[in-house]
């Protein structure tokens, strides 16, 4: 038996356990048997538990690569109790009832062991028996070529789905145990029968023992000591004088290759990304484009998840030469009290008062607008009558008659006019429906705005993110299909009625090029961007971060009136480092490395004799020793320019699909059987007329400009860090290249100033209540059955008792006070009109473990008081604001949470005692069910008082 100890010789460990491995017959058969197969099967771990509240995390998880999977679950369903995980819950018996309560401390080792034996699930725990049931469902199958996740529910989970504690032991049986043999086992010793997966952690291993799964790798704060995989958070809670991490975000994968992270991954230098606190921006929508006082602004939809519903906001970068950027605190943000819960796409606008204007469809609710406070555009007042166009709501007269949808706003004349997106005739075809007012308050819902040749899209396509505008002497309707991507119809625009003449595709299937939004700037530009989709699968992504925003476009009409698309001229003030060639003769199905030219951050401009070739292009990112490429071509039979990825990257994360919105998904290349590699745009060359491309490469992303009338946008990632070659080659017939010119492209600077002046306060907690408590609580005597997370907030039962002994007081440590100023928020809303003497809700401060303090919404003799100070509170939400600093506080307080914060009473507090911080509701009636909402919690420090 091999026995823990503190510590042992690494060489003398490694020989006993090839000894008792050669005694009872192990060898790494699974490993040399890829589809070694797993249908009945036993998981087994020894855990700690940190806390108790923490919930939806996995101790062992077996999955595919299709995202199926069977796991060890903590706390996912109800809180505090052991469940059969699995995708969708297929296998779950969700009815949990009768399922035990966990009451392990923070120190007590538990063994928990799920069986899986046909369609009969057991689950034990410390031996014995603790749920059984039988799935509804077939049982899934797994292989030695699945992964196995410890700490992280499974891969494709949201960033909360972590579990916080230690793994003393793990293991897989490729067989059902009976109870007997599970109460039999030991952690870290062998077990016969021998398991096909073995993790015991000792001696700093992450290895398993048995060698089926190889690659273990620990991800962000997981990390092995004392013989144990330690799951750790930041973020902690006091209790018995100790610090106890909780939350989650470690996690070891085995199976697999080393996750991907923010530092190992390419990242453009000159074109717009996300921020990496912005994290995986889906979607990633510019908006808002405007520009004023001398100004280039682009806003873009992100997701802060510090708010409820995903936290849709929209980001703000600004510019005066078109390259480098400053971001701006974030232009519209959703705020509690309003109608909509999330910003989703928009435009800017200039209104009568000649002040700049946002509309955005607001999530849930429909048309909403704000005004400029200031000439920088970075404060904007919120309209009081949001929506201004509501979504149709059921059982009114204009309910099924239009879709209130992305809408685009504007001033001609004295009428605003609003076309609102993704609508339809009645034989299914796409068209907006358009709207008019003259206050922005009264709409009068038209009539169809358009209607296009139905030959000139294919089934399905809708017109969202539309954005509409004079170019030359015609107008254009810039949009998305959701199915294909950018597009703009051109036309004539007659009594406020639009006639397509032309369909004009910026993107096509393969293609990535999304959600474009344009502005007109003071030399008459026609400038757009668009969201760039990513081609790599959602865990990538969340690892990583994600979200690119194409580079600027100028758009104009020739005399035929035909687009023109071309990069504006101040990316040139990037170029470095110029290398250029003449006359390259090239033969039939030839290729010619570029040897001067190399490089993953280039611009190249190439001008090319098509002669006789079929196809004749060039090539970039080419690796010396992988074989990858991404080719680029101009086929003069098919009168198109091609962009093919088919051998740009080895990487299986990476996937190239038919249409941009479903990439970014769980599955990896091995699983998708219809990729498309190519992106085909139409391209017609004149007679002599040469092939002229202006090629952009910046890290993953590649734009290629053609003859000042197409474009192509893709992202590439390519394996080897080599990939920097550039050839030229023909197919099917010679062609010359006439010049090459090229040059390494300097990064762009980008300047981080989110934060409002005055506003450089850190954050030392925050809680939004998406899903659970957020880590760093703890309950004080919880009651499970009288507390619960709705709409992105905090609901707990206001029961019977006082301070000292009320249930459902959620607990953390306070700050320091001794060494800063505080402040702790936090906004109470009474659902129910209090009606007991005494009964309220707030903050409660607590020292040397009892309660000391309060800052309440309360009850007395019929009204409602803010105590301390008894000021007169009678509205039902109030946001409260404690500040501390040293023995002295300050009570705050704003009605609605709108307005400045008002002082209700200031005072002492007792000398720093091991403080803690409360929110909780008390002295409740019994005959009544009073539920109090806490929302946004938060303590930060004053840097500026």
């Amino acid at each position: 038996m091999i026995q823990r100890q503190g510590t042992r010789n690494s060489t003398l460990y490694t020989l006993l356990l090839l000894a008792i491995a050669l005694a009872h017959g192990i060898t790494t058969t699974h490993a040399a048997n890829p589809k070694h197969i797993i249908g009945d099967k036993t998981m087994v771990a020894w855990v700690t538990l940190y806390n108790l509240t923490q919930g939806g995390g996995s101790v062992l998880t077996l999955e595919n690569s299709d995202d199926t999977f069977d796991a060890i679950v903590f706390g996912e369903i109800q809180k505090g109790k052991w469940m059969a995980g699995s995708d969708g819950f297929k296998r779950t018996h969700q009815q949990q009832d009768a399922f035990p309560m966990e009451t392990a401390g923070a120190k007590d080792l538990v063994q928990i062991a799920i069986v899986y034996r046909g369609k009969e699930v057991s689950i034990f725990r410390n031996g014995k028996p603790y749920a059984s049931y039988t799935m509804k469902t077939d049982p899934l199958k797994f292989s030695s070529d699945s992964v196995v996740l410890m700490g992280l529910r499974h891969r494709a989970a949201n960033t909360e789905r972590f579990f916080v504690g230690s793994i003393d032991d793990a293991r897989i049986y490729d067989r059902a145990l009976d109870a007997k043999t599970i109460a039999a086992l030991k952690p870290n010793v062998l077990s016969d029968p021998k398991p096909l997966a073995w993790w015991s952690f000792e001696n700093g291993s992450t290895e398993d023992h048995m060698g089926t799964f190889k690659h273990t790798h620990l991800v962000a704060g997981a990390k092995i000591a004392d013989g144990k995989l330690i799951l750790p958070d930041s973020q902690a809670y006091l209790a018995d004088g100790k610090v106890h991490p909780v939350g989650g975000s470690s996690y070891l994968i085995a199976g697999a290759n080393p996750p991907r992270t923010r530092e190992t991954e390419d990242w453009p230098t000159y074109h717009i990304i996300a921020w990496p606190d912005e994290k995986q921006c889906r979607p990633y929508d510019a908006n808002g484009c405007i520009f004023w006082k001398g100004k280039y602004h682009l806003m873009y939809i992100y997701q802060d998840r510090n708010f409820p519903h995903g936290g849709h906001s929209w980001g703000h970068a600004v510019s005066t030469d078109l390259v480098n950027w400053t971001f701006l605190p974030p232009a519209l943000l959703p705020e509690r009290g309003d109608k909509d819960i999330g910003i989703f796409s928009g435009n800017a606008f200039v209104n009568k008062d000649g002040v700049p204007m946002l509309c955005w469809f607001g999530i849930n609710a429909g048309v909403c607008v704000a005004t400029a406070e200031d000439d920088e555009l970075i404060r904007w007042k919120k309209h009081p009558k949001n929506p201004l166009i509501p979504i149709p709501e059921k059982g009114t007269p204009e309910y099924g008659k239009y879709r209130v949808w992305d809408p685009y706003m504007w001033l001609e004349g004295d009428t605003y006019y609003c076309l609102l997106g993704g609508n339809q005739h009645p034989d299914g075809e796409d068209t907006l429906i358009l709207c008019r007012s003259k206050d922005m308050v009264d709409w009068e819902i038209m009539e169809p705005f358009y209607r296009a040749e139905p030959s000139w899209t294919v089934p399905g396509e809708d017109c969202s993110c539309p954005d509409f505008f004079k170019l030359g002497n015609k107008h254009v309707l810039l949009c998305i299909s959701h199915k294909v991507g950018g597009r703009c119809y051109i036309g004539r625009y007659e009594k406020n009625h639009f006639y397509p003449e032309q369909h004009v595709r910026m993107n096509w299937p393969g293609g990535q090029f999304f959600a474009p939004e344009s502005l007109i700037d003071d030399k008459g530009r026609r400038i757009i961007w668009a969201w760039v989709t990513d081609t790599r699968c959602a865990p990538t992504q969340k690892s990583t971060g994600s979200g690119v925003q194409s580079l600027p476009r100028v758009l104009s009409l020739d005399k035929d009136n035909i687009l023109q698309i071309r990069p504006p001229k101040e990316l040139e003030t990037l170029r470095r480092n110029h290398r250029g060639m003449k006359d390259i003769s090239l033969q039939a199905d030839s290729e010619v490395p570029l040897k001067p030219i190399s490089g993953d951050c280039l611009e190249l401009a190439l001008e090319i004799d098509p002669g006789k070739a079929k196809r004749v292009g060039l090539k970039v990112r080419c690796a010396p020793n992988t074989g990858e490429e991404t080719a680029i071509w101009y086929d003069a039979a098919a009168k198109t320019l091609t962009v093919d990825t088919s051998k740009s990257t080895l990487r299986e994360d990476v996937v190239y699909t038919h249409q941009p919105l479903t990439t970014g998904g769980i599955k990896h290349r091995r699983d998708y059987k219809d990729q498309k590699f190519t992106v085909d745009a139409p391209l017609s060359l004149g007679e002599s007329e040469p092939l002229r491309l202006r090629v952009f490469l910046d890290k993953p992303m590649l734009e290629v400009f053609a003859n000042d009338r197409q474009c192509i946008t893709q992202q590439i990632f390519p394996s080897s860090k080599e990939a920097k070659l550039v050839k030229v080659f023909a197919r099917g017939g010679p062609a010359s290249i006439r010049r090459v010119d090229a040059w390494d492209m300097a990064p762009a600077k980008f300047i981080d100033k989110r934060k409002p002046a005055g506003a450089e306060n850190p954050l030392v907690f925050e809680d939004s209540f998406e899903e659970k408590p957020a880590a760093g609580w703890t309950w004080l005597r919880e009651n499970p059955k009288a507390w619960r997370i709705r709409d992105g907030g905090l609901e707990i039962h206001i029961e019977p008792g006082l301070a000292h002994n009320v249930k459902n007081a959620l607990l953390r440590s306070a700050p320091d006070r001794g060494k800063g100023t505080y402040t702790i928020d936090v906004t109470v809303t009474n659902q129910i009109p209090p009606t007991k003497q005494y009964e309220q809700a707030g903050i409660t401060w607590y020292n040397g473990g009892k309660p000391v303090f309060k800052l309440v919404k309360e009850r007395i003799d019929g009204k409602t008081y803010i105590i301390p100070g008894k000021v007169p509170m009678p509205s039902k939400s109030v946001q409260l604001r404690l500040v501390v600093s040293g023995n002295k506080y300050i009570a705050q307080f704003r009605p609605n949470g709108k307005g400045e914060f008002l002082t209700a009473a200031s005072g002492s507090l007792p000398p720093v005692n091991n403080d803690q911080v409360s929110i909780q509701c008390y002295h409740g009636p019994t005959d009544a069910e009073h539920w109090i909402r806490f929302d946004d919690f938060r303590i930060t420090k004053l840097e500026k008082q």
